[in-house]
């Protein structure tokens, strides 16, 4: 389907935990192939749309991440910045949890608020097997608006 003129992969957070993110944690990799698994500790938010499979006109890209946990804390900080939780945890029915999350440059003059949001969705079903991921929406906002 990509390329299609009029198409576009916009799923409802709902669909987002209930389809994707639920056949991805289940092992059924195969049926989620359009979204690609990456380490978004590793890597700088500008460049993960180079690393999608499919390219976006509309300036949103979905990924897996594996949760990286230290205890109870989640860790979101990359080579050059950090991501930071910004707002409520969001409650998606009784099926996941979304947070939203800005990404901070560490600079000369200390840490610089960017254009790059993040959206996590964290899974509150359990599976009697599964992988510990989250689904994550990126999405680099236009420079003149603010949060």
């Amino acid at each position: 389907m990509a390329g299609e003129v009029g198409y576009r992969f916009c799923p409802n957070d709902e669909e987002l935990v209930n389809h994707f993110l639920k056949l991805k944690m289940l092992g059924h990799d195969d049926q989620v192939s359009r979204i690609p698994e990456i380490d978004v500790l590793t890597v700088e938010p500008w460049d993960i749309p180079s690393m999608m499979p499919n390219n976006s006109n509309d300036g949103v890209w979905y990924f897996f991440c594996r949760r990286n946990h230290n205890g109870q804390r989640l860790h979101r900080t990359t080579n050059v910045g950090f991501w930071k939780t910004i707002g409520k945890t969001l409650k998606i029915k009784d099926i996941a949890t979304k947070q939203i999350l800005v990404f901070y440059q560490n600079g000369a003059n200390g840490r610089v608020r960017t254009n790059w949001i993040m959206h996590e969705y964290n899974p509150t079903f359990d599976f009697p097997v599964q992988s510990d991921y989250v689904l994550c929406k990126l999405r680099q906002m236009p420079e003149d608006n603010n949060l």
